[in-house]
C-alpha cells in the first residue's frame, strides 16, 4: 500500500532492488496538496530468485524460513519486509501487528506443497547436522522471541 505520505520514487526503489523484475506502473510526481487516496500495487507471477538470493547471501535463511511460513495456512502463505530494509537492499521481516518505519511490504505466496517449498528456497549445508523445517520446536515465535538452539541441542 502506497498512502499519500510516501515517496512513490522510494517505494519502486525498496520493490526494485529486491525484485528487480518487476514492471511497476508510471506514478505521478509528489505534489503539493498531497493526494488524499492510496495506491495499491499488486504483481503476480513474481520472481522469487533475487529474493531468495539475497536472504542466503545475508544469512538469513532460518529466520526467513520462520518469518515466511509463520502465517501459512494450506497452501498460502502471507508475510511482510521493510521498505526501509530494501532500500538498502537488506531484508528485514515484519512481526505480526508491527508497524514500521518507512511502511512494508507485503508478499504473499500461493502454491501446492508451499510447505516444502519453504523449507527447500531456504536450506543450506547447516540443517545437514541441524535439520529445521516450517514450524518446527525450534521456530521464532509469533512476537519475535527465539528458541535458544544451544539449550535444546544440550538437551538431547
Amino acid at each position: 500500500m502506497i498512502y499519500p505520505s510516501d515517496d512513490p520514487q522510494l517505494v519502486t526503489r525498496s520493490l526494485e532492488s529486491l525484485f528487480p523484475d518487476l514492471e511497476i506502473p508510471d506514478i505521478d510526481e509528489k505534489s503539493f496538496p498531497l493526494r488524499n487516496k492510496s495506491v495499491e500495487w499488486i504483481f503476480e507471477e513474481v520472481d522469487l530468485t533475487n529474493f531468495i538470493n539475497r536472504i542466503s547471501e545475508l544469512r538469513i535463511l532460518d529466520t526467513a524460513l520462520d518469518a515466511m511460513s509463520a502465517n501459512i495456512h494450506r497452501d498460502e502463505t502471507i508475510f511482510k519486509i521493510s521498505r526501509q530494509a530494501a532500500l538498502a537492499n537488506k531484508v528485514a521481516f515484519a512481526l505480526s501487528g508491527e508497524k514500521l518505519l518507512g511502511g512494508v511490504i507485503e508478499i504473499s505466496i500461493k502454491g501446492s506443497d508451499l510447505t516444502s517449498w519453504l523449507e527447500e528456497a531456504t536450506w543450506h549445508e547447516g540443517r545437514n547436522d541441524w535439520p529445521r523445517s516450517v514450524r518446527d520446536e525450534f521456530s521464532m515465535k509469533r512476537d519475535g522471541k527465539v528458541v535458544e538452539w544451544l539449550d535444546k541441542r544440550e538437551n538431547n
